[in-house]
């Protein structure tokens, strides 16, 4: 007797193969994608991998405005991670206004890593003018408070990296990290990974954390899972969650 044919999974563009852990992960679909029939034909990021995912929270001041919360002491001279970095807007940020020992930011979308690999090259060099600048100015001039910032920063960005990569599948050493950064993130392991994906991400992230660590965490709303489902199109491993 004839089977009826599986449902399509998304088609997406592979960049790297990820592979989720077991018994947690159905097969895995490719990362940046187009969306099946039926739905509008516009890119579906089945991982939340936008590109400037976070441009949308930043206003007139250019600023995001959940960086103003997050106190100084907890990543001046800290061992930080961000999870789902993407272009690398954060641990830039942060590195740059607080200096800490060090940053890595970590994505699923190689592109977005190799973005935000190029964000930093840029802000690098920025930093590195502005202390040869300051460097070379006659005494009696301080240089723009923008100058300084930079220049106060080549150390820490330094020490920022960035890694593409699964944090499911991140392998951290435990009990290094001061800090670890996991904004808007649990959503999109929950919707591809399930309950146990969800509960596998505040395992690795709390392993990887040092006594007296902090995990922040961002979670989004049962309201957001929703719009997601609207928006975009809807992978079969989403159905199953």
């Amino acid at each position: 007797m004839a089977t009826e044919p599986p449902l399509p999974l998304c088609a997406e563009e592979e960049l790297d193969a990820v592979t989720a852990p077991p018994p947690a992960a159905p097969a895995q679909p490719r990362v940046g994608s187009k969306p099946p029939r039926g739905k509008q034909n516009r890119p579906s990021f089945r991982y939340g991998n936008y590109r400037n995912y976070y441009g949308y929270r930043v206003g007139a001041s250019l600023e995001d405005h959940r960086l103003l919360v997050l106190p100084q002491e907890w990543f001046a001279r800290q061992r930080c991670l961000d999870v789902g970095c993407n272009e690398g807007l954060v641990p830039l940020t942060l590195a740059t206004r607080y200096g800490p020992a060090s940053f890595l930011g970590l994505d699923i979308d190689a592109s977005l890593v190799h973005r935000a690999q190029g964000n930093l090259r840029r802000l690098q060099r920025s930093a590195a003018e502005a202390a040869a600048l300051l460097a070379s100015a006659p005494p009696g001039e301080p240089g723009t408070a923008e100058a300084l910032v930079l220049a106060a920063a080549v150390p820490a960005l330094a020490s920022v990296a960035f890694r593409h990569g699964n944090i499911l599948e991140a392998n951290l050493p435990p009990g290094e990290l001061d800090t670890v950064l996991c904004l808007s993130v649990s959503k999109w392991v929950h919707l591809n990974f399930g309950d146990a994906g969800l509960t596998a991400l505040f395992t690795t992230c709390l392993a990887a954390l040092a006594p007296g660590g902090r995990l922040v965490l961002e979670a989004q709303p049962w309201k957001s899972y929703k719009h997601t489902f609207r928006k975009q199109a809807v992978c079969t491993t989403w159905r199953i969650v």
